[in-house]
């Protein structure tokens, strides 16, 4: 399949290089571009460096929705377009092929994410959440599975997803939002007839030590 990856950046920091480095590990071919926000730190030519297009929107025009719809519009034509943040770091070398593979597997799959593990030194709070949002178990789910599962049916996450962009473009592609435009584009999909796949196998490092107010 034709695969894609896009990354939002903005100032994103020394541990940006070691993804960029696990990128070019991956066992899959893609094409990649990175929509850069305006970094002052050196955000765009390490990408660069590493094989990257790169996008640049004005920072005070960043919606995580459209900004995202943009940067996939400009990377057609795909079969599939994978969404990372930049804070994330992959697993293995095989991370974004587990991701990925269900789509050739299964047509009435839309979308699919991965399973977040916490980062080392990461708090006691923030391996529960992780535990709680991403468990062992892979899940297949369609808009029947709301019965068992209520919200979070429609739970999925952009820090690492892949959608078919097929089915991401017979729901409207990712709408003008200035959060969850995972979750809404998700709940879109198993209102349309799409099945949303749970990759407990295709797995990163990705969390965050939020205070409780936070």
């Amino acid at each position: 399949m034709n695969c894609g990856l896009i990354i939002p950046t903005l100032n994103a920091g020394a541990r940006f290089q070691l993804l960029l480095e696990q990128i070019s590990a991956q066992t899959l071919p893609l094409k990649k571009l990175i929509v850069d926000s305006e970094s002052t730190d050196g955000t765009v030519t390490l990408a660069e460096k590493f094989g990257f297009e790169v996008l640049t929107v004005p920072r005070e025009k960043f919606n995580h929705g459209l900004t995202r719809q943009f940067a996939l519009e400009h990377l057609l034509p795909l079969d599939v377009a994978i969404f990372l943040t930049q804070d994330v770091l992959l697993r293995d070398e095989t991370a974004l092929a587990k991701l990925v593979e269900i789509f050739s597997a299964d047509e009435t799959v839309g979308l699919a994410y991965g399973r977040q593990l916490p980062h080392e030194g990461a708090t006691f709070e923030a391996k529960i959440l992780r535990e709680f949002n991403y468990p062992a178990e892979s899940q297949l789910r369609d808009l029947a599975s709301r019965k068992k599962f209520g919200l979070k049916a429609a739970f999925a996450s952009n820090s690492f997803s892949a959608y078919r962009v097929s089915a991401l473009e017979k729901v409207g592609g990712f709408p003008k939002v200035i959060l969850c435009e995972d979750m809404y584009v998700a709940a879109k999909m198993l209102l349309a007839g799409f099945k949303i796949f749970y990759a407990a196998d295709a797995q990163v490092f990705h969390s965050h030590n939020y205070t409780a107010a936070q």
